[in-house]
């Protein structure tokens, strides 16, 4: 399926008309990277395309608002409470929204494995993610990590245990809950 500007505008009637320049460079990198992680039937498609919706405030931002301040001494995230601005420097960048050193290193590494001949360090220069291709890209590869087509696929009234909730949850609180906990 080929992604649209039309079809985003849609999806997150919200978007601003300042922001619509956003949207061609989003529509043109999921048309491209979708087929890559499968991501093809309704249910992938719509659980997908509304998260993303969500987390980019309507596709208006690839970058959290908030200052990540919050986030400086998180070590579970990697970052280093000794050094100053690691919050802000590491905040959630790209579709959704990716936070902590730590997350960021691992990036490098799942690039660099891919494109040997494009190499990225996302650690030393988080505001690639800013850029639609790699926001598009690193949302992609988190879909696929965490397995969330056969979740996608499952008929709303599904029930999935949750570890965090200690409950059973629908498909798309499940996925919520793992993007955005």
């Amino acid at each position: 399926m080929i992604i649209t500007v039309d079809i985003l505008k849609a999806i997150a009637p919200g978007s601003k008309k300042t922001n619509y320049k956003l949207l061609p460079d989003l529509a043109k990198w999921m048309s491209y990277c979708f087929p890559m992680y499968d991501i093809d039937t309704k249910g992938e498609l719509c659980h997908f395309l509304a998260q993303a919706a969500h987390e980019t405030d309507s596709f208006n931002t690839l970058e959290e608002y908030a200052s990540g301040d919050a986030y400086d001494t998180r070590t579970d995230l990697g970052n280093t409470p000794q050094k100053d601005g690691d919050g802000r420097l590491y905040k959630g960048k790209g579709i959704f929204q990716i936070t902590g050193a730590a997350n960021y290193k691992i990036l490098d590494i799942k690039w660099n494995e891919q494109s040997p001949g494009e190499k990225k360090s996302f650690y030393e220069n988080p505001q690639l993610l800013l850029l639609p291709k790699y926001g598009v890209w690193r949302a992609c590869e988190y879909w696929k990590q965490k397995e969330f087509n056969d979740i996608a696929n499952m008929p709303d009234t599904a029930e999935i245990p949750s570890k965090k909730l200690k409950r059973m949850v629908s498909p798309l609180e499940y996925i919520t809950l793992k993007i955005n906990g």
